[in-house]
């Protein structure tokens, strides 16, 4: 058996086995309908009739302007289209692709896009209806891989999760991160600052749209797990420098790659290596770092390959490679990271050193095969030491895959109990 179709047995396997019975406790109430997704404010395009996430008829929609418009969180277009779900829970709303304005971690005006997903579901809670901004975990470098793009097709594996935010009645608002979609930029993968200012600036993009029937003082959680969960810590730790204006009633969060040096140690040559590599090409990018310096000819041919695969076949193309057998003088990453001009890169992107102004969730599974429990252990003690709300949630589901099916309705039921006004205490100190 091929390593490929190990690691897409091993997948499918863990996947079958948690997904009946974590997805049991997600299911919403629909009832009411949406509004028509429309709004004479920004450039709207036809509504997308593609029948795939590489279907030439994105390429307009996904192509960033010349001029990227200077304030964060400015809608640049938007596209109505219609979600598929992967899973046991399909899409019960609509969808409307956005294309908005943020910044990256230099500083620079950039062109992100996402989804925003309309429900169908009547909110229930107190209040206003909510806006959840969904951090996805990791689903490749490749432009196909957005979530905004595959949602088209119902490839998107976290479907699912997604589907039941949206059951709640609440507005989703799904990331793609910056460089996911668009033709020409690479993909800021684990770019704390870049993919903390999406985020946040999504929600305000969302909050401007008339279609989504919200304003800018709208209840607003933010989750994600992996990746996402990076994205959400990290947008938690900014927002009150970066968009303070949000009504963040609450962050929730799994599996937080909070410290990228001990991450490496843990990914290197093992099976869910292409993380690493992902890291490796989203940083140097990101803070102008020659990776041909660094790497051999066959690391510079194996990094073209992982910047155009989606995470399966990134998996598989990576599985128990050593980022030795790739660097010019056989060093690995991990001594790399420990020196200049990594080691100010790496410390740049660590999460757990700026006091979130909100009550916050961590969950983190024992038994995490790809991110060790003590770096989501040390978050919540950080955060804790610094006098935030903290709320730390141990899991006892197997591997990394698994645990995201019990962190993720963790995190809804967390959230919801926010956005009714539930009071929540910490339990620092007693993790």
């Amino acid at each position: 058996m091929s390593i490929r179709h190990a690691i897409l047995r091993r997948l499918k396997t863990t996947i079958t086995i948690t997904t009946a019975a974590a997805l049991a406790g997600l299911a919403g109430i629909a009832t009411a309908s949406p509004a028509s997704a429309d709004d004479s404010t920004v450039q709207v395009f036809a509504a997308s009739t593609a029948s795939s996430p590489t279907d030439p008829s994105l390429t307009a929609f996904y192509t960033p302007p010349a001029s990227v418009p200077s304030t964060p969180g400015t809608v640049i277009r938007t596209q109505a289209f219609s979600p598929k779900s992967v899973g046991l829970l399909p899409f019960n709303g609509t969808g409307v692709r956005i294309m908005f304005s943020s910044t990256d971690a230099l500083g620079n005006p950039i062109a992100v896009t996402g989804a925003i997903l309309l429900p169908n579901a009547r909110w229930w809670g107190s209040g206003s209806r909510p806006v959840v901004a969904y951090d996805t975990g990791t689903v490749g470098m490749a432009d196909q891989c957005a979530p905004s793009r595959s949602m088209t097709d119902g490839s998107w594996e976290e479907g699912s999760f997604a589907s039941a935010a949206l059951n709640r009645g609440w507005v989703v608002a799904v990331n793609d991160y910056y460089g996911l979609g668009t033709p020409g930029i690479e993909h800021a993968y684990m770019v704390r600052k870049t993919s903390a200012y999406a985020t946040l600036d999504l929600i305000r993009a969302a909050q401007s749209l008339s279609v989504t029937g919200l304003t800018a003082s709208s209840p607003v959680g933010i989750m994600g797990y992996s990746e996402g969960g990076g994205a959400a810590a990290a947008a938690a730790e900014l927002a009150a420098s970066y968009a303070p204006a949000l009504n963040i009633k609450g962050v929730a969060m799994g599996a937080v790659p909070a410290d990228l040096a001990a991450v490496a140690k843990s990914l290197d040559g093992g099976a869910y290596a292409a993380f690493l590599f992902y890291a490796v090409s989203g940083l140097a990018t990101s803070y102008n770092v020659n990776l041909a310096t660094y790497l051999n000819t066959s690391g510079m041919s194996f990094l073209g390959k992982i910047r155009n695969s989606c995470v399966i076949d990134g998996l598989a193309l990576g599985a128990f490679k050593r980022s030795s057998s790739f660097t010019i003088n056989g060093q690995s990453a991990s001594a790399y990271f420990a020196a200049a001009p990594w080691n100010a890169i790496l410390a740049d992107n660590k999460i757990g050193t700026i006091k979130p102004r909100m009550p916050v969730f961590v969950s983190h599974s024992l038994l995490d095969d790809v991110i060790p429990y003590s770096i989501g252990r040390s978050l919540g003690q950080s955060w804790c030491s610094k006098g935030a709300n903290v709320t730390f949630k141990p899991l006892g589901m197997a591997t990394h895959i698994g645990a995201s099916f019990t962190s993720y309705p963790a995190q809804i039921s967390w959230l919801n109990d926010r956005f009714n006004g539930y009071n929540t205490w910490s339990n620092c100190g007693w993790f």
